[in-house]
């Protein structure tokens, strides 16, 4: 997680201690407990930064899978540094099997032998049990204060590694979407016209068409270009895929948020709404001329869920939402 300019206000310092750290009962932990929590915080930091991107993507940096691997770890365990040093200040605390290099060296073998997924699922198990790790929520909105403040703290140091890779954006890195430019031609791409369809979601003058972008991603299915029906002028980009569940998007559109705010060097703001049988949740960005939309749908008719990337134009937003205020 990392970025925006904007951050949620600041939580005092005071806060931020009174967290996981300050609020563990240690008067009930045995010597075992101790180098339990410790050890396994210390095997999931190795394997958090021994982390590789899943495939060779352009638009992901090497590092993207290791950052996001911290991170996560992060905002699951709050503080977690803080409590492995709370623990290495206990009479019970061993030193000899809880060394960094230790514990480093005993995750290593477990990567080696393909051991390190049974690892690291049975220390989350016991750090939930321990109450060092927090449970998974669906909606962003039920996260703790101090887990928001962490994402947002994450996000802006991802913008400020983004302005320092590059001081002078190109405009392929910040006006493009799947290889589109938003306001471009649709037949600059060689995008048949004739193929599209009527927007669905206004009145007149706009065409929507399914296409195979210059750039995929792995994590979207189909895309999708609306346009002007008369200078066929793009005035919408979209990719889109089912998710399994509504946790599973919720972790894609996280990761998304966190792209996006890269790509345009913007913040974006939560929204969640019910309307005519969907429920979403979203992440908006609000440009100059256009909207970016990071979003999770969940159709209630049959409970499917479908992850959306939408970058539009404000004109175009504003014939859809006439489109819906319209009796």
């Amino acid at each position: 997680m990392k970025l925006f300019t904007q951050l949620f206000l600041a939580i005092t310092l005071a806060f931020s201690q009174s967290s996981v750290a300050s609020n563990l009962d240690t008067s009930s932990l045995k010597p075992y407990d101790i180098s339990r929590i410790h050890s396994c915080l210390s095997r999931l930091d190795y394997y958090a930064q021994n982390s590789k991107n899943l495939m060779p993507v352009e638009e992901l940096p090497a590092d993207f899978q290791t950052d996001f691997s911290l991170n996560y770890l992060d905002a699951a365990a709050p503080d977690w540094r803080d409590v492995q040093l709370l623990l290495e200040s206990l009479e019970g605390f061993t030193l000899s099997v809880n060394s960094l290099d230790f514990q480093h060296q005993h995750a290593q073998t477990h990567l080696d032998t393909n051991n390190a997924w049974f690892d690291a699922m049975d220390c989350s198990r016991d750090l939930m049990m321990y109450g060092i790790m927090l449970p998974k929520v669906s909606d962003p909105s039920q996260l703790t204060a101090r887990q928001r403040e962490i994402m947002q703290q994450q996000m802006a140091e991802a913008l400020a590694k983004a302005n320092k890779k590059r001081n002078t954006p190109t405009s392929t890195d910040m006006q493009t979407l799947f290889g589109l430019e938003l306001f471009s031609k649709a037949g600059d791409y060689g995008f048949n016209s004739l193929d599209a369809e009527p927007h669905l979601e206004t009145k007149i003058g706009y065409k929507e068409l399914w296409i195979q972008p210059p750039v995929s991603n792995p994590s979207l299915q189909y895309y999708k270009i609306v346009f002007s029906q008369n200078s066929k002028t793009i005035h919408q980009i979209i990719g889109t895929t089912e998710i399994v569940d509504e946790a599973a998007c919720s972790v894609e559109m996280e990761a998304w948020n966190v792209k996006v705010a890269e790509r345009f060097q913007a913040s974006s703001n939560y929204e969640k709404f019910s309307s005519g049988g969907i429920s979403s949740n979203s992440y908006l960005f609000k440009l100059d001329d256009s909207i970016v939309s990071v979003r999770c749908n969940t159709y209630l008719n049959d409970g499917a869920v479908w992850f959306f990337v939408l970058w539009g134009s404000k004109e175009l937003q504003d014939s859809i939402d006439a489109y819906y205020d319209s009796f």
